[in-house]
């Protein structure tokens, strides 16, 4: 959890990307949810203990997919703070539980 932590204050202490002010979209993705979408759940991931509840770890899931597809049309500081953002994904799904047999 600490690695979610620090992941987490590193991008509070990041501003949003200038570059990315015009629209902030990226293949049909608005980049500013994203942002929040997993910043959010990070803050809840810490706030719960390392664990969240089973609709946020789908959420959470998801948006690790989203940004697994965005990150390569990024570049400079953009590609950075979204790089950021991907990493505290991978870093609160490693907690995540086993999704059951379908």
């Amino acid at each position: 959890m600490e690695s979610v932590r620090d992941l987490l204050a590193a991008h509070d202490d990041a501003s949003f990307p200038d570059s990315l002010s015009e629209g902030g979209d990226t293949e049909g993705v608005a980049l500013v949810l994203l942002d929040a979408d997993i910043a959010g759940l990070a803050a809840s991931f810490i706030e719960r203990g390392g664990t969240l509840p089973a609709e946020q770890w789908g959420v959470l899931r998801e948006c690790a997919a989203v940004a697994r597809v965005v990150v390569p049309n990024l570049s400079g500081d953009a590609w950075v703070y979204f790089v950021r953002l991907y990493a505290l994904t991978q870093a609160m799904l490693r907690s995540a539980p086993e999704l059951p047999a379908v």
